[in-house]
C-alpha cells in the first residue's frame, strides 16, 4: 500500500512540474517584453513544490500552498471579483490543491504522523483565502442585473427572401429574412424535418428555395 502512495505522490509531482517548467520559460518571455512577472513566480513555485514533493518532503505541501495563494491574489487584482474572469485563472491550480489535500498523499508525506486537514495552519489560511474570494464571486455574479432585450431593428434585411447560396447568399450571411419571427415566438419554434446526409462531419450544403420552389 506504502509503494502505491509512493507512486501516486511521484505522478502528481511529475504533473505538478510538466505545469510548472513552461510557465517559467513563458514568464520569462513575458518579462522581457515588460509583462507581468506572475507566471514566472507561479512556474517558480510549482516547479520547487514538485521537486520537494517527489524528494518526500513535507515543504512541498507548503510551497504549493503558497502557488495556490499566488494565483488567488492576481486574479483578484486583474479580474476583480468576475465569476468567470476569477475562475478561469484559478481552477486548475485549485484542483491539483484540492488532490493534494487527499489523504493517500498526505499519509505519503508524513507518513503515520499526518496531521488533521484543518489543524494545518497552511490549509487554514487557504481556505479562508479561497472561501473569501469565492464568495465574492459568488455575490458578484448573482448581483449583476439581467438586462432586457431591446426591441430594435438595424437597418435593411441582409437577405432576399431567396435563399440561393450556401448559408443564404453568396456573402454567407445565413440570415433569414422573415418578419413573422420575433422575440416574442422564438421560443417556440420546432423542427420542421432533418435529413441525414450520411457524410461524417462538416457538410456545407444547404437546401436552395426561390420562390416556392
Amino acid at each position: 500500500m506504502a509503494g502505491e502512495r509512493k507512486i501516486t505522490l511521484r505522478i502528481t509531482s511529475i504533473l505538478i512540474g510538466i505545469l510548472g517548467l513552461p510557465l517559467i520559460w513563458m514568464g520569462v518571455s513575458l518579462m522581457v517584453v515588460g509583462g507581468t512577472p506572475y507566471y514566472f513566480c507561479l512556474g517558480i513555485l510549482m516547479s520547487v513544490s514538485a521537486i520537494e514533493l517527489w524528494r518526500i518532503k513535507t515543504r512541498g505541501f507548503d510551497i504549493y500552498a503558497a502557488a495556490l495563494l499566488l494565483p488567488l491574489g492576481w486574479a483578484v487584482y486583474e479580474a476583480g471579483t468576475e465569476f468567470w474572469l476569477v475562475g478561469s485563472r484559478i481552477w486548475l491550480v485549485g484542483l491539483i490543491s484540492l488532490w493534494l489535500c487527499t489523504p493517500v498523499i498526505r499519509r505519503q508525506l508524513w507518513g503515520d504522523a499526518v496531521p488533521g486537514l484543518l489543524s494545518m495552519r497552511t490549509v487554514q489560511i487557504c481556505l479562508v483565502s479561497s472561501i473569501a474570494v469565492l464568495m465574492a464571486m459568488t455575490f458578484n455574479l448573482l448581483s449583476n442585473p439581467v438586462l432586457s432585450i431591446a426591441d430594435t431593428r438595424y437597418g435593411p434585411v441582409q437577405n432576399t427572401t431567396d435563399w440561393q447560396a450556401y448559408g443564404g447568399s453568396q456573402a454567407g450571411t445565413r440570415y433569414a429574412a422573415h418578419d413573422q419571427i420575433d422575440k416574442s415566438n422564438v421560443a417556440g419554434l420546432t423542427r420542421a424535418w432533418q435529413a441525414d446526409t450520411g457524410v461524417i462531419g462538416r457538410f456545407s450544403g444547404t437546401p436552395i428555395q426561390v420562390d416556392d420552389g
